[in-house]
């Protein structure tokens, strides 16, 4: 996945739009309207304005780049920062659900599969990191004192 400039926006030079913006996306429910007509905003949609309205608030820039939901095993392995064979192996050992359409040899990949198994490797690493930092702040691991 890269950046394309087509869909980058400059946070605006006037950061008070975007800190008003915020405030009004905290609600739960935003509508939104043009003359007569009003819609309330879905819950997804609220995720990705808010966002990037928190985003511009901070001064930051925003890019938002349409995905569909079925990938390539090429599209998965970018997404995730992996090479296409770690993906593919992912993905036999069963750690990733995928299909095969029709007779094909091309696995194809849903995205919210992929995206859960990212957050689920993101918990793992971050649970091991912080085991690991209890056991570094433990003076005698083992029986033996730390060296300093």
């Amino acid at each position: 996945m890269s950046i394309v400039a087509d869909h980058t926006t400059m946070p605006p030079a006037d950061g008070r739009t975007a800190d008003a913006l915020s405030a009004i996306l905290e609600s739960e429910v935003v509508e939104i309207g043009n003359g007569d007509s009003r819609a309330v905003l879905p819950p997804e949609l609220h995720e990705v304005v808010r966002a990037a309205a928190e985003a511009f608030a901070a001064g930051r820039a925003v890019t938002v780049q349409p995905v569909r939901t079925h990938l390539t095993t090429q599209e998965a392995a970018d997404l995730l920062g992996v090479s296409r064979p770690t993906l593919v192996a992912l993905l036999e050992e069963g750690r990733i659900p995928f299909s095969r359409p029709g007779r094909g040899r091309h696995r194809k990949v849903m995205l919210e599969d992929v995206l859960t198994y990212q957050r689920e490797v993101v918990g793992d690493r971050d649970a091991a990191l912080a085991a690991l930092g209890e056991e570094a702040a433990d003076p005698a691991v083992d029986g033996f004192p730390r060296m300093r």
